[in-house]
């Protein structure tokens, strides 16, 4: 099982490369736009070079959160959890809500990303989204609810790896 939720790490991890990397060009071309002479003022009210440069500096910080994410991924220890065992970081749990199947991947960091475990999509949560909330501390059978703009979800636990 460990193996199986090393490669939804490395699937993560994978998806943050690639954001990076998206990131970095952006980062690059604001930057390259602040300070090209065409972004010079016309006059007092011309702030093209201004807004590059505010964007360049907000696409920088976002690739040092996405960099310091990506090292808190590699340093994750992977724990496999027992059918007693209470839902923590980490794991991998299968949910039956109103007869449809989702499996989630709770990691401290990178919500809402896609990956696959055994050709099935699997969503990764955080402690801090209101399923991740729902779901902590709770173990295989158990059932969680979820206030939702909608109403009330509940979600039966079906499996914890």
């Amino acid at each position: 099982m460990t193996d199986k939720k090393f490669m939804l790490l490395l699937q993560l991890q994978q998806h943050i490369d690639a954001e990076l990397l998206s990131l970095q060009k952006s980062v690059d071309s604001a930057a390259e736009a602040a300070t090209h002479p065409e972004a010079k003022p016309e006059n007092k009210y011309d702030t093209r070079g201004l807004e590059a440069s505010y964007l360049a500096g907000a696409q920088k910080e976002r690739v040092g959160e996405l960099k310091a994410a990506l090292q808190l991924l590699k340093n994750t220890t992977l724990r496999v959890f027992a059918e007693t065992d209470r839902i923590g970081p980490t794991a991998l749990v299968e949910l039956e809500q109103d007869g449809q199947l989702s499996l989630c991947f709770l990691m401290a960091w990178g919500a809402g990303y896609a990956l696959v475990w055994d050709e099935r999509p699997v969503l990764t949560i955080t402690p801090q989204s209101p399923l991740g909330q729902a779901l902590i501390g709770k173990t295989q059978g158990d059932t969680a609810l979820v206030k939702t703009a909608a109403g009330q979800r509940e979600y039966e636990i079906l499996a914890v790896y």
